[in-house]
Parts: C-alpha cells; structure tokens; sequence
C-alpha cells in the first residue's frame, strides 16, 4: 500500500509480535506523549458496535494528535497501522472520516471521560495515571500559537469580514476566493464554514452564475432593515410637517412658511389637514 510505503519513510516503525508499533518524538504537554495514548495505541482488541467501540477509540486517539499538533497526514497514517493490526478493523473511509472529524476545529483534544472508559474496556490492567494534557481542556492558546484554529473562529471571522464589507447593505457579492485571501483561509475550512453557516440560518447565499454569489447575514438584514426604516421615517415626517399644525400661544398655528404657501397657491384660507382631506377625496 501507497501509505505504508509513505509512512515507513516519515515514522520508526517496528514490529514485533507481528504488529506494527508506532512511536511518536516526545514533547511536554502533548497527549500523544502520556501513557494512556501508547496503550491504547498498542491494542488490537477493539470490536465493533456502539459506544466504546472501533470508531470512537480511533477518534479518540486521532483527537490526542490533534492536540499534539501532528500532522492531519501523519495522523491519518498513524491510525492507518492502528486500524490495520486490530483483529476486525474498520473500513478505510470511517479512519479518513474521524480523522478529518478530530481535525475539524470543532474539539480541542480527547476528552478524559473517553480515555478512561477505552481503557476500562480494552486495556483493564493499566496502571498508569490518566492524565489527558496540560490544561488544555480549560485554557485555549492564543489563536496565533496554534496550528490550527477552531470552527467557531473561523464562523466568527467569516461573519465579521461578510458584515464588515457589506455596510449598512442586504447584502455584498463576494466570491470565497476573496474571503480565503482576506482570512487566510482554506477552500476546505472555508466550505465547511459556510455550510455551518447556512445550516444555523447565519448565512444566506444567493448563486449568480459566473458572477460573485450574493452573501447575506442576519446582522447585515437588520442594518438595512433600521436604515430603511428611518429613511422612510424621516421621509414620513418631513411630509407630515406640511400637514400638520403647530400649536401656539393662540391654539392651533400653521407651521411656518408652509400654510403661508398652501394657502396662497390655493387661495384656501382652511387649515392644512381640511385641505388634505378635500385633495385626498376630490
């Protein structure tokens, strides 16, 4: 297989007792480095079915790597020899997918109510402490130190950058290559954010052929919808001003000019809201 022969060449590999072993440099802090990653990596054991099963003990270990900062690719061949030695293995497409899964943004690294029921069902005789990394689970790293960020992020940036160039607007054309270079963005993350966005009713896209697609937030619908109203708010009140009279010291006074004008183009001496009954009604 082609990534056998890739990954001999990127990774130690060893095997004894007929299996692969995977061994990964350590560093402080990564859970790729604690005792629970390399047991569960070294089990062949794990059957199908729901729950601690297959599926999740390889986006379990996948989510480690993630948070060890591997590689996607180094990742997904790590767990390409993982699936290979266990006795029922999964099929290739369901590793890409958890791996893409862990890779996603969407999780910070395994979680430690996962590690300690994969090892209560496939490793019962550990002995080593469970210890799931250095506060990553409460403490996220500045984006600018981390390789990767996470879907909500990038959500947020999309949304603000779409908010930003579309004004006080419905809506802005803007093509995703323009949104990757703002952000810095892949094709990948960035499809699946608008996705995200459009699936939470965020986002709206309107495809115009070779044209730039139409890009509508919620924000930006509420903007034009309060200009729109006090435009026509002010328009409205400008034209009642013409309407309707002041009051004054002696009752009810016509604003000033307007009347004046009214009455010398009609030679109507009738207050200004008796005029505008009689135009309305003919």
């Amino acid at each position: 297989m082609k990534w056998s022969q890739y990954y001999a060449a990127q990774v130690p590999v060893t095997k004894p007792d007929k299996r692969q072993v995977i061994s990964l440099a350590p560093d402080e802090g990564r859970q790729v480095d604690q005792a629970w990653f390399k047991a569960l990596l070294k089990v062949t054991t794990v059957k199908s079915g729901q729950g601690l099963a297959r599926h999740n003990t390889v986006l379990t270990l996948a989510l480690a790597m993630y948070q060890s900062k591997i590689s996607q690719q180094r990742a997904r061949d790590v767990l390409d020899v993982f699936n290979s030695n266990l006795h029922d293995p999964l099929v290739d497409r369901e590793v890409v997918q958890c791996v893409r899964d862990a890779y996603s943004g969407d999780y910070r690294g395994a979680a430690l109510s996962y590690v300690q029921g994969l090892l209560d069902q496939w490793v019962p005789n550990f002995s080593g402490k469970v210890v799931v990394g250095i506060g990553w689970h409460k403490f996220a790293k500045p984006r600018a130190e981390r390789q990767y960020s996470h879907a909500n992020e990038w959500r947020n940036d999309v949304l603000a950058l779409i908010n930003r160039m579309g004004g006080s607007a419905a809506s802005v054309a803007m093509s995703t290559r323009q949104i990757q270079d703002e952000l810095g963005i892949s094709p990948a993350s960035l499809n699946r954010v608008m996705k995200q966005l459009q699936a939470t009713s965020q986002l709206k896209r309107v495809q115009r052929g070779n044209q730039p697609t139409l890009l509508t937030t919620v924000t930006m619908l509420f903007k034009s919808a309060m200009v729109s109203r006090q435009a026509q708010s002010q328009a409205w009140t400008g034209y009642l001003t013409t309407l309707v009279p002041t009051v004054g010291p002696n009752g009810y006074e016509p604003t000033v000019g307007t009347l004046t004008e009214m009455q010398a183009v009609s030679g109507d001496s009738a207050p200004p809201w008796v005029m505008e009954t009689r135009r309305r009604t003919g």
